[in-house]
């Protein structure tokens, strides 16, 4: 169960040290290379095509699994929203649902004696919603149980709160719509893989990330006139990016 629930933010190669773990004993340089190895295997198949980026499936733990909890799931979303891949979002990840233990068997699940996929399939949980935001109601779903936890993330309860996950999702997807630095075509320069995590999107728009509970910073030119445009947890001094625990920047340079 472990080692599938440290594959679960989709950073790592099998027995690697986890980059997203909050003990910070990882390098995001496995991930990296991985990147580049797949990157470079379509474009020489010339075919075209591009390397996908979920934060998870049906078939692994979610970003919110065991200890990890929504707060280190939002440096992972940044990162699945801003890398140069096709990014995809598993359904439930936008709120920071939770990997459930003992979810019962079906359909299969169990793939051995300690690792089980139903967690990873639990219904999406929408809450009370509003009438006439997604329809006069949502059917409950027989498929599983839901997650039994009172305090449970729902849709209906980040709705109309603008720091939720999910309004932070929504606002990475605008802005890999709208910038075209971030298309997946767009240049990516890696400035260091450890703790922060950073790299330059298109030239000038920095990305400064930090899954790990202890503070770090880290140097980029050009970030003392940097524009911020999204972060959680950071300060700039001169051009040393500052970075808190399980803390993001993403910054514009130009």
């Amino acid at each position: 169960m472990e080692q599938r629930r440290r594959h679960g933010a989709g950073v790592l190669g099998r027995g690697a040290e986890s980059w997203a773990d909050a003990e910070a004993k990882g390098d995001a340089g496995t991930f990296v290379k991985a990147w580049q190895e797949a990157t470079g295997a379509i474009a020489a198949a010339g075919r075209g095509g591009l390397t996908g980026l979920p934060t998870s499936n049906h078939d692994f733990t979610r970003l919110v699994a065991g200890a990890r909890d929504a707060e280190q799931a939002r440096v992972a979303l940044v990162l699945t929203l801003t890398w140069p891949s096709m990014p995809s979002i598993y359904y439930g990840d936008e709120i920071g649902m939770r990997f459930v233990p003992d979810t019962p068997t079906f359909e299969g699940s169990r793939l051995g004696p300690t690792y089980d996929r139903a967690g990873s399939r639990t219904p999406m949980q929408w809450g009370d919603l509003p009438a006439g935001r997604f329809g006069p109601d949502v059917a409950e779903s027989r498929y599983l149980p839901q997650d039994p936890d009172p305090d449970r993330p729902t849709v209906a309860a980040q709705l109309d709160d603008e720091g939720s996950l999910l309004h932070l999702v929504r606002r990475l997807a605008h802005l890999r719509t709208d910038d075209p630095r971030l298309d997946a075509a767009a240049d990516v320069e890696v400035l260091a893989t450890g703790y922060p995590f950073a790299y330059v999107r298109g030239g000038s728009l920095a990305v400064v990330l930090n899954p790990g509970r202890a503070a770090v910073s880290i140097t980029v030119p050009g970030a003392a006139a940097a524009r911020t445009v999204e972060a959680r947890g950071h300060r700039v001094a001169g051009d040393v990016v500052h970075v808190d625990g399980h803390g993001y920047a993403v910054l514009d340079l130009a």
